[in-house]
């Protein structure tokens, strides 16, 4: 009865020793580049919306026939612990408003890899013989996303490797790596250039003025009323800016005035734009920002201008012009 006892034991111990060996599969380490002209994050992007395409898919191999004699998995996860996003499977970098999601694909759906715990890629096939991996490892996709309306600029660090495949023992709770997928490539982040009007409509009411205060003096009246248009910006945005509208004869730098009718002020009254001490010339770009902050306000004048002419009413009358405006960047 000894001897069987003691030849019993050898065969539960036999398979033991080599447990780990038969599964972990041969290492390989893959490098992948993505996004090598760099992402340049729109200004309309929303926290949680991709500012990037889907990058892969990356092959990881395949593992054939490995016996585990015990019910192992293979896992896939992130190498290290990252800060989750407000947004599924969407993980910070070190650029702030930028994150990242790595998934597989199956069917259509997403499967977000997360730092932990291991995410189940495949059960092996389990026969009476022993447990074995057999088959092919799925293909890996990765996207940027936007986390918050205030990106920065920068490189992003990401972890190397940045993803991990492992087998793991249901039994023992060993854990085999024997995937690497690491970024070999340099990503920068840029904000698009740009900004937004906070108030892009806007009536301007200049205070009446005489007729015969007018004719007293040619040119520009003094005492005209201030408008602001506030910018929100990208920081560091060269700003120019053009105003364009119906201008007076023989003057680019007054906009004529469009009341008409017997209350009308005539062509010999206009509005002129101060930017500053220079007036605004109508249809000419100018530079109004250099080196923005994220809030900017440019400060305007309106004023009546008199061309020296004869004034259609006596009386007095209406003045009234309108102007559009735009803005490029750099």
């Amino acid at each position: 009865m000894r001897i069987i006892k003691w030849i019993a034991l050898l065969f539960l111990l036999a398979p033991g020793v080599s447990l780990a060996a038969l599964c972990a599969p041969p290492f390989y380490s893959y490098s992948v580049t993505v996004a090598t002209g760099g992402i340049t994050v729109p200004r309309t992007a929303e926290p949680g919306t991709p500012i990037s395409e889907v990058f892969g898919p990356f092959y990881t191999g395949n593992i054939n026939g490995y016996q585990c004699n015990y019910v192992s998995q293979v896992y896939i996860n992130l190498n290290t612990v990252l800060t989750p996003s407000s947004y599924s499977d969407v993980y910070e970098t070190n650029v702030p408003g930028v994150g990242f999601k790595l998934f597989k694909s199956v069917g259509g759906s997403q499967y977000g890899v997360s730092p932990s715990p291991f995410i189940t890629v495949d059960f092996p096939v389990c026969y009476t013989t022993g447990c074995y991996i057999d088959g092919v490892l799925p293909n890996l996709y990765m996207q940027f996303y936007a986390t918050s309306n205030n990106v920065g600029q920068g490189v992003l660090s990401l972890p190397k490797p940045l993803a991990i495949i492992a087998t793991h023992s249901n039994s023992d709770r060993n854990i085999n790596i024997f995937r690497h997928l690491s970024i070999s490539n340099t990503i920068t982040i840029t904000p698009e250039k740009g900004c937004s009007v906070t108030n892009p409509n806007q009536t301007v009411t200049l205070l009446d003025v005489k007729t015969s205060a007018l004719k007293s003096n040619a040119g520009r009246y003094p005492g005209g009323k201030d408008f602001n248009i506030g910018l929100s910006c990208t920081p560091q945005t060269k700003v120019s800016m053009k105003f364009e509208g119906t201008t007076m004869t023989g003057r680019n730098d007054v906009l004529a005035n469009q009341s008409t009718g017997t209350d009308s002020a005539g062509s010999s009254v206009g509005i002129q734009m101060m930017y500053g001490n220079n007036p605004v010339t109508l249809g000419q770009t100018f530079l109004v920002v250099n080196d923005a902050k994220e809030t900017e306000t440019l400060p305007f004048k309106a004023h009546y201008y008199y061309n020296g002419g004869d004034l259609q009413l006596q009386q007095g009358g209406d003045v009234a012009a309108s102007a559009t405006f735009s803005f490029t960047y750099q």
